[in-house]
């Protein structure tokens, strides 16, 4: 009888390692397929497209200027622009901009309630308080906008309606969101451009 029994425990206990080896075995076809289902969501093809593409982003630039409105007859050199392309309306503006891409600290895409889109200007210390001086002494007139994203053009022209004391301009730009989108991508990277060569890099 204890021969019996000392048999029937080694069967038990031969079975319940056979057990944790299968269970084991499972966990491990389990971790290897997951792990093999991550490695193949993208292919090589594909993440060699990735890596072009955002190694083509890091070289697109954007450059922008703000000229303001200037009357004829004054005595600053005019010229005369054509803005907004649906309707297009031609404004005189002084020759010489008022802000470029080194006043700027960030360009960002915002969106809004409506389900639109615009386009915000946050300015450095110095573009801040160029910005002040000109809505405070220009009230009234316009702040015309020129980008060069790969499509020279003005994106607007916003009316100066009150005094821009915190740097931050934010406009609806004559544009789609995917130029918006390109216009700013370039504007980060100028950006971080301009600073590192201010910092020797």
């Amino acid at each position: 009888m204890n021969g019996l029994t000392g048999l029937f425990n080694n069967f038990f206990h031969f079975a319940w390692i056979l057990t944790l080896c299968g269970i084991s075995s499972l966990l491990l076809q389990g971790c290897a397929t997951t792990s093999s289902s991550d490695d193949s969501e993208l292919s090589k093809e594909e993440k060699k497209a990735l890596k072009e593409e955002e190694k083509a982003n890091r070289d697109k630039y954007s450059l922008v200027k703000f000229f303001l409105e200037t009357p004829q007859g004054s005595n600053n050199k005019v010229q005369e622009v054509e803005v907004y392309r649906a309707y297009p309306e031609k404004i005189y503006i002084g020759t010489r901009e008022f802000l470029d891409e080194r006043d700027f600290e960030e360009v960002n895409i915002i969106d809004t309630p409506d389900g639109g889109f615009m386009i915000e200007f946050i300015l450095t210390a110095e573009g801040s308080g160029i910005l002040q001086n000109i809505t405070g002494r220009y009230r009234g007139r316009r702040m015309v906008i020129f980008a060069n994203f790969g499509d020279p053009r003005y994106l607007g022209a916003p009316k100066i309606d009150r005094l821009i004391t915190d740097g931050n301009i934010r406009i609806t730009p004559d544009a789609s969101r995917e130029e918006a989108e390109r216009f700013a991508l370039g504007m980060k990277n100028t950006i971080r451009q301009i600073k590192r060569k201010a910092q020797g890099l």
